[in-house]
């Protein structure tokens, strides 16, 4: 067994980054070995990366899509939740805005 004793915080999280992407690109691409070495149809391989490559893809830049308009749409509510009462209290006042 060896022992990870990093000398720097950079080497720590290096490791942990390297490991992080290994372990990602084995589960991701595990399906295409197991079509490759035990039923040997590459028909298979091209239709299962083309659903790991451009699906995967879709949905995360959908997701990524979707949380970044929540944080915009949130953050022009709480400005417009600023103005409400200057441009009542104009109203009322029948001020120029």
């Amino acid at each position: 067994m060896l022992a990870e004793n990093h000398r720097y915080d950079s080497d720590f999280e290096n490791s942990t980054a390297n490991k992080t992407y290994m372990f990602a690109f084995v589960n991701t691409y595990i399906s295409n070995f197991v079509v490759i070495c035990y039923n040997q149809k590459f028909g298979a391989l091209t239709t299962n990366l083309l659903v790991v490559m451009v699906f995967k893809q879709v949905i995360m830049n959908s997701i990524e899509f979707l949380k970044e308009r929540c944080k915009i749409q949130s953050r022009i509510d709480d400005s417009n939740e600023l103005f409400v009462t200057p441009v009542a209290e104009a109203a009322m006042n029948e001020d120029e805005l």
